[in-house]
């Protein structure tokens, strides 16, 4: 009899502890919520940097939590949430708008160490107006070409895993741009972004990018089936402004990424409705 007053006490506690731990990640969920809706609408830009500097706090002291991993974060509107299929490590990134029509970008990344046995938790530092030649460029969470990404491509090779991130940038008053970023762990397991896998007209670049006048509309997507990175490709609009990016439009031709031999390899002219 005292053994089963003893199961049914530890199944008590532990539904206790589980309705306890998802009640504080919606409370945390709903407030981060809150928070966000300020920064994407607020009147004032002042508005706009108080809310963002507690939803940083908000968010970066949840997913700290041991169990965080294993919440969805399914109501955050506002911010994107990435992780790849295996669920290993996730990204959130969210953007804010000056009244200048300037954008700056904010972010997180966490994990799970299985050596230290610990979440870990990376703040993501929008450096970009500092990063010059950011084609050629190795970057840290610390030292981050900012961008609002909205999906997320697993690649492997020679044991080596690639998050490789497709993102938006509302780079200038006059031009946007759209990236492939790539995340990776070197040797001492610190996070990376940028590496040397596309292979352009232009060489071997650490990450992609695209810059156009404001006013167009460019792809930029992953077509899972055919696993092709598809893009517009870009021309001045006068055909002869070639130094100057926002006269940058889509010609209505297409072009393509393809991950072979450990890099993504471009392709050229290629047909949309045939890709999936």
């Amino acid at each position: 009899m005292a053994n089963k007053y003893i199961i049914s006490f530890v199944l008590f506690f532990i539904v206790f502890s589980v309705k306890a731990q998802k009640d504080l990640f919606v409370k945390a969920e709903n407030e981060i919520v809150r928070l966000s809706e300020i920064v994407y609408s607020a009147e004032t830009d002042k508005e706009k940097i108080e809310a963002n500097e507690k939803l940083i706090d908000e968010l970066y002291k949840i997913i700290s939590h041991k169990k965080s991993m294993r919440f969805g974060f399914e109501q955050l509107e506002h911010i994107s949430v990435l992780e790849p299929e295996d669920k290993s490590i996730r990204i959130f990134t969210w953007a804010m708008h000056y009244k200048s029509d300037l954008f700056q970008y904010f972010g997180m990344i966490q994990y799970y160490d299985k050596k230290q046995r610990a979440q870990v938790v990376h703040v993501l530092r929008d450096e970009s107006h500092r990063i010059k030649n950011e084609e050629s460029k190795i970057l840290t969470p610390d030292y981050w070409y900012g961008a609002l990404y909205y999906d997320i491509i697993t690649t492997e090779h020679e044991g080596r895993t690639y998050y490789s991130l497709l993102g938006w940038d509302g780079h200038t008053v006059k031009s946007d741009k759209k990236i492939i970023d790539v995340l990776w762990f070197d040797n001492a397991k610190q996070l990376k972004f940028g590496a040397p896998l596309f292979v352009s007209d232009q060489g071997i670049q650490n990450r992609f990018i695209l810059e156009y006048n404001e006013l167009a509309s460019v792809v930029l997507e992953y077509k899972s089936k055919s696993k092709i990175i598809l893009f517009d490709h870009l021309e001045p609009v006068d055909g002869e402004s070639f130094e100057v990016k926002t006269s940058y439009v889509p010609t209505l031709n297409y072009n393509g990424f393809i991950f072979k031999k450990g890099k993504w390899n471009l392709l050229k002219r290629l047909e949309p409705t045939e890709l999936k």
